[in-house]
Order: structure tokens, then sequence, then C-alpha cells
């Protein structure tokens, strides 16, 4: 970095006068530790690499409470005698002094390797930037002079959008692991479909709570299910370390296997702490935002304990802030003990409108396992929480005839308290609302449908058709 000035504690205006007058240039000696080098960060991890004195410097981990501290290590760019790591320690970054300041950790390096000579003018060049860096954050900028962001779409449509941290929360055997792994399915294949699609891209499976023999089973079983000649080819990593501790690692990873979609499971483990403590919570986001743009990762998280009727993740509310888009997991038992119909409810998005529920059919087979859409509108359970005027403008399209406020109050279930405002729901012109017309005598149906065509069909069926 050439051209850098910066005064050394020690030397006199005398002995500088000295040096010179025997050919010593202070700005050569440092653009020779210096000229060469090269610095990039990667989140808040900062990597340098001074070619001139064979040495590679890496500082992460950066936390900042009291002071502004991290871990660093010191290696040889190019390993002298097979050696390569020459020291790696706690350090606090602008402390000059104690146990873990910039003092005790240049006598140290000093006594290690004693070959290179400015540890001093190394450690303060890092730290700088570092620490500079670090508070500097992003620039600012103008809005009025900054191009519009282009919209990146979703990497699972119509689920999981694009380089953004989505969350799905529900509670124990509800399904999420399943189906997290189906959908790392779906985007290792690129699966395209009129009911989900996917963009290709490499996966990896941070996994919390299981363990590899499990989910080599699952992965073998949806392979199977989805009629692959092989499993996926899932990079799977299990872990106890929480994400900021172990960030830097899966950033690596990221970097060597060319991921692009990474699933957290879960949450609660993740965070390193009490899911409940905002810090931890920002922490983990921090950690998986230093990942990069271009990353997708999806967390999955349990619900409160809370027995109310609507359910959050559990812990900091700050799980829900900031994630891109929020979806709750519910499992309903249907008939059949091999069998469980899953259904999936937005939350929370960002910049656009909630996206209306939908479900999922997971069948459990001696060797395989099959996921497939549902019409969660089959289900009595699951169809509650979609909109009342949906339910009804359901009911209608596929009913066989005209229907009275009576018969959808009866069919739907809605409480009695409700039916003064069904007909005057059904007359609004927004919505999907619109798409319903009262026909006369109090009956309803939807536009477009020949009523009177359906039951004539019906009548004209024979025994056996049925």
């Amino acid at each position: 970095m050439k051209g850098i000035y910066i005064s050394l504690p020690g030397i006199t205006k005398i002995n500088l006068i000295r040096q010179l007058q025997k050919g010593f240039q202070l700005e050569e000696q440092i653009n020779d530790i210096f000229e060469n080098s090269q610095v990039k960060r990667l989140g808040n991890s900062w990597h340098f690499e001074l070619g001139n004195i064979n040495l590679k410097i890496k500082v992460d981990n950066i936390k900042s409470y009291n002071y502004i501290s991290g871990e660093i290590t010191f290696s040889y760019l190019n390993p002298i005698f097979d050696k390569e790591h020459i020291h790696s320690s706690q350090i606090a970054i602008n402390q000059l002094g104690g146990t873990n300041g910039r003092l005790t950790l240049m006598n140290h390096l000093r006594n290690i390797e004693p070959e290179i000579k400015e540890w001093d003018r190394i450690l303060e060049y890092i730290c700088v930037t570092v620490i500079t860096g670090y508070r500097e954050g992003e620039e600012t900028v103008n809005l009025a002079e900054t191009d519009m962001p282009i919209d990146k779409g979703n990497l699972i449509t119509p689920i999981i959008p694009l380089g953004e941290p989505s969350l799905i929360f529900g509670e124990g055997g509800s399904g999420k692991s399943i189906l997290s792994l189906w959908l790392a399915n779906i985007v290792t294949q690129g699966v395209q479909t009129d009911w989900i699609s996917a963009i290709k891209k490499n996966v990896l499976y941070i996994d919390y709570e299981t363990n590899r023999s499990e989910y080599l089973v699952r992965n073998n079983k949806l392979a199977n299910g989805m009629g692959l000649e092989s499993p996926s080819a899932i990079y799977y990593r299990r872990t106890q370390e929480p994400m900021i501790a172990i960030a830097e690692i899966i950033r690596a990873e990221i970097q060597k296997r060319d991921i692009g979609f990474v699933v957290v499971d879960s949450a609660a483990m993740a965070c390193g702490a009490e899911p409940e403590s905002a810090k931890a919570t920002t922490d983990y986001y921090k950690a998986i935002r230093s990942f990069g743009e271009d990353i997708t990762v999806l967390t999955l998280a349990h619900t409160t304990k809370a027995e109310t009727e609507k359910k959050t993740p559990f812990g900091s509310a700050f799980w829900t802030y900031y994630a891109r888009s929020v979806w709750e997991i519910k499992r309903i038992d249907s008939d059949k003990s091999n069998q469980q119909n899953i259904g999936l409810y937005h939350r929370k998005v960002n910049n656009t409108q909630l996206h209306e529920p939908i479900g999922y059919q997971v069948k459990y087979l001696s060797n395989e396992i099959n996921v497939n859409g549902f019409d969660i509108t089959d289900s009595t359970t699951m169809n509650a929480e979609i909109p009342l005027i949906k339910r009804i403008y359901n009911y209608l399209r596929e009913a066989d005839n005209h229907k009275t406020v009576n018969d959808i109050v009866a069919e739907l279930e809605i409480p009695e308290k409700k039916r003064g405002s069904v007909s005057a729901m059904m007359s609004r012109d927004i919505g999907i609302a619109k798409n319903i017309k009262h026909y006369g005598d109090g009956l309803y149906g939807v536009i477009g449908i020949d009523y009177d065509f359906i039951k004539e069909a019906e009548l004209q069926k024979m025994p056996w058709d049925n």
C-alpha cells in the first residue's frame, strides 16, 4: 500500500536523521512490507495477505461490547518447511494494553517469529483497517440517485424468496424437518412443476437436532419417492457450535462447494444462547447474512409454549423481524397411519402480500417418502385459517347447484353470530367476492358456472356411474 506513513514510537528526530544518512528511506521500508498486500472483507471477516513478507492474517468473529474484540490468526502464505500456522489468539483490537491487547500480542509474535521485524506496524495496520471497516459499515447513498433494485424472485416458488432469510416455525412433529429436506431436494434437482418450482442450486444442510444416519435414511427415501436414480447430492453438516462461532467455517464451505441454499435446523440451538435473547438472535442473523447477498437461508424454529390461539416462533420477536418471509407449519393426521397432511400459513412477508395457505401431503412407505400438493380446502381443520370469503367462494365453485345462506353457514360450520354478515360479505364488488352473484330468491353462485347444466348432468347419471 504505497504512500502510507505511520509514526513509529521510539524513533526520535535525531535517530531518523541518522537512519536517513545511512540511506534508510522510511517510506520505502513501509512500502517493502505493504506494497504487495491484499485485503478482502467477507461480512465481518477480514483477510490480509502481505506478499513481500510471506504473511497471511485473518480476523473474524468480531464482537463489540466495552471494546472491539475478535479472533486473529497468523500463517505463512507459502509454508516454510511444511509449516503454515504461526499463531492464533483472541485480540482486543482497539486496546494496546491488557492480556489480549496489541502490545502483549506483538511481544508474543516477536518471540515466535523473530524474522519478521515490524510486528508493531503490521498490527497497527491490521487493527486500524478492521476498526475502520467495522465502524463505517456500508457507505451512505442518495436514494434519489440510486437505481431501483431488481426483484430477485423466489428460489422456491411460492415459498422461499431468493437471496433472503426465511423462517418456517411449528410444533414438534409438525413435519418441519422432512419438509425442509424435501425442499432441499427440490432445489438440488431444480424441480419445475405447475405447483412448485425451484432454481437449481447446491445445498448445505446444517443440523443441530438429529444425526447423519437419520438424514441419510430420509434423503434416500425422498429420492425413491421422487423417482431419482440416486439420492440428491445435499451437503450435510452436523454441528453443536452456535452459528456466530462457525460463520467463517460455513462461509468457507459455501465458497468451496458453490452453495446457494442453506438450511438450518434449528434456530434455538443455532443461536448459541437463550432464543429469547435479542442479542443471540441478532448475532445469528448477522452470521447468516455474512454468507453473502446471493445466499438463501431457511431457518427452522419451534413455536412458543404459550397457550394462545396465535402461535409465534419460540424466543425473541427478532426471529420474525429479521426474516424476509415467515411461514407457520401445522400438521393434521389423516385417516391413514402412514400419511400426514401439512399446512403452510404465511405469517409475514416484506414488500408484497401474504400468500394463501399451501397444503402438502406426505406419505411414508417402506422405502419411499412421497410429497405431493394437497388441497388445503379439503381439510376442515386446515381450511379454518383461509379467509371466510375465500372458503365461501370455494364452496360455491364446487357446488352442483345454487346455495342459500343457510346452506353456506351449515356446510362451512360458520358460527351463528356471523350468519348476518355472510350475505353482506358476498354482496361486495371487490376482491374475490366480486365473482359471487345473487341469482334471486336467496340463491348464490359463482359467476361463469352453469349450475343448471351441472344439475341436469347429475340427473342423467346412470346408477353404475356412481
